[in-house]
């Protein structure tokens, strides 16, 4: 590369959720506040992350994630099987950030506890299947809104098996789980399947993400 100028700008991961997000998600989960309202909300949100990065002259640009309450929320939220236990709301997950300090280790306090698949080790109960595309969501959502090209996110095969609770001895090969046998499936569905079909940008494998480009 002879030049910066030939270098490519993106995001990699969340923006920061502006006050009024914040505000509205805790009356959401309190049910103060109906999915219709929260849904407008959200937009407006997402249109001034969009406007921050084009203005800062950004390649490609995301939705600043913001609709996740965690960044592994894009498998996570998209399928069924896994005994969860429950769900996830923004007090939650600002309760299980107390007592972390910036540039030091934070071990996750409740991470074998019940909450939202991957973020949470959870044992897997029944074959996963796919019941939501989130990505898709995401990016049928930002892509209209966006003067640049737009990407999604999404987390690798290895970060779902590493944050599934283990029903037998360690020794036991992944692929010879039952448990395990198809958890790469329902992403593969994720994004090689509708995203694509919507005018999403073909996937580069660059584990631990499936960073769509």
């Amino acid at each position: 590369m002879s030049s910066l100028a030939a270098a490519r700008t993106d995001v990699v991961g969340s923006l920061l959720r502006p006050a009024r997000w914040k505000e509205a998600r805790l009356r959401l989960d309190s049910g103060l506040m109906d999915r219709e309202s929260f849904a407008a909300l959200e937009v407006d949100c997402v249109k001034k992350n969009l406007e921050l990065q084009e203005d800062a002259g950004l390649d490609v640009v995301t939705d600043g994630e913001i609709s996740r309450l965690n960044f592994q929320d894009s498998f996570g939220l998209s399928v069924s099987g896994y005994d969860s236990g429950r769900g996830e709301s923004i007090g939650s997950q600002e309760n299980r950030s107390r007592g972390g300090t910036p540039l030091s280790r934070w071990e996750i306090p409740d991470l074998a506890g019940p909450g939202t698949p991957v973020i949470h080790r959870r044992p897997v109960r029944q074959r996963l299947q796919l019941t939501r595309n989130v990505p898709l969501e995401e990016y049928l959502r930002v892509a209209p809104l966006a003067k640049r090209p737009v990407k999604v996110t999404l987390i690798g095969p290895d970060r779902v098996a590493q944050r599934v609770q283990r029903e037998v001895a360690y020794v036991v090969a992944v692929h010879e789980h039952p448990a395990f046998g198809h958890l790469v499936e329902p992403r593969q569905q994720i994004d090689n399947g509708r995203l694509a079909a919507a005018g999403g940008p073909e996937q580069r494998n660059c584990l631990p993400w499936l960073d769509l480009q």
